[in-house]
């Protein structure tokens, strides 16, 4: 039952994957209430002013001096006092805490990376492998299987309508944890060629992240330009947004460094096909939250040579439907920390 409109301060951290969860957290308040959105948007900081603050913050339960957030905030804040404040992903998180604290609202706050103390939060929104039994139990966490996102499924097209696939590269991790060496890259370009002769589809590519000149160089010198619909490089014309590029695309591959994007893939409905280098070690909470989407068939996972293999496997997996969305409604809903707003 939607009652008098709610004021939500939104977060814009400049990530747009992070700004789609956030616009996802907000849509699922929109059904519950009317709200009166206004988004925020962050200044970048290095890691260590970031870091810093959130100790700060959790020294403080919270409470710092409201004079030191234009250093973090462009622009003027609303007019309007916030009811709650929503923001996802790590660099936003301290903004939220101290925002809500400040205000007496209750805040949301989305991620897989938490480094400030869940009691800054009404509510976190994190994927529910990385719960353990006790935060599973708490009021101040919402266990997710699908993270939120804009995108509606049932409204993107369905795969096979779709003859044009999406290849998301980035290249090594930092460390070199995940590290394509050049000979690899040479192959995963011919099994892209033969995914495109054997499928009869095309290829978009978005290449970011740390991908190297040289990285792509061998790439660029293997793909068929005949498989290519569009290749969007590092470096070169300002490609399309990601989340764009997921809507059109009804199968997307992701190199094992651009997990940032399996979230949003999978939200979208997406066939999804992660494929690993021979030097593969990722983080403990993007391991777990890559096995979990294996486990509950929403993603398969290979290596580079088993990858035209791996596409006739596709059919296998149980993609998302718009019931995720309600899912998190009901959630929010329930959760006892929100109570107080959401109430019918």
């Amino acid at each position: 039952m939607k009652t008098t409109p709610k004021t939500v301060w939104c977060l814009n951290s400049g990530y747009a994957l992070h700004t789609d969860q956030a616009a996802g957290i907000v849509a699922a308040l929109s059904q519950l209430y009317s709200l009166d959105v206004y988004w925020l948007q962050l200044k970048p900081h290095n890691r260590f002013v970031y870091f810093l603050l959130c100790w700060l913050l959790n020294v403080k339960n919270g409470v710092l001096s409201a004079r030191y957030l234009p250093w973090f905030i462009k622009g003027n804040l609303p007019n309007n006092t916030p009811n709650y404040v929503v923001s996802a992903g790590v660099y936003s998180a301290a903004v939220n805490a101290w925002l809500a604290t400040h205000h007496q609202a209750q805040n949301i706050w989305c991620g897989r990376t938490q480094v400030l103390k869940a009691s800054l939060f009404a509510a976190v929104l994190a994927p529910r492998v990385l719960l353990n039994t006790q935060q599973q139990q708490s009021d101040n966490y919402i266990g997710l299987a699908v993270m939120p996102t804009t995108y509606n499924p049932a409204t993107l097209s369905q795969p096979g309508e779709l003859t044009t696939w999406l290849l998301l590269f980035a290249g090594d991790s930092a460390g070199g944890a995940v590290h394509y060496s050049l000979s690899e890259l040479s192959k995963l370009a011919t099994n892209i060629n033969t995914i495109a002769t054997q499928q009869h589809v095309t290829w978009q590519l978005l290449s970011t992240g740390r991908a190297t000149y040289q990285q792509e160089q061998v790439l660029n010198g293997v793909l068929a330009p005949s498989t290519m619909a569009a290749a969007y490089w590092a470096g070169g014309p300002q490609p399309p947004a990601v989340l764009a590029l997921l809507a059109s695309a009804p199968v997307v591959v992701i190199s094992a460094a651009a997990t940032q994007w399996l979230d949003q893939a999978v939200a979208a409905g997406k066939k999804v096909i992660v494929v690993k280098p021979d030097a593969f070690t990722l983080g403990a909470n993007d391991s777990e939250v890559l096995a979990g989407y294996v486990r509950d068939k929403r993603v398969l996972l290979c290596n580079i040579d088993q990858l035209v293999e791996t596409v006739g496997q596709l059919a296998s997996l149980e993609v998302v439907g718009p019931e995720a969305q309600l899912t998190l409604v009901s959630q929010l809903a329930q959760n006892a920390n929100l109570h107080t707003y959401l109430a019918f």
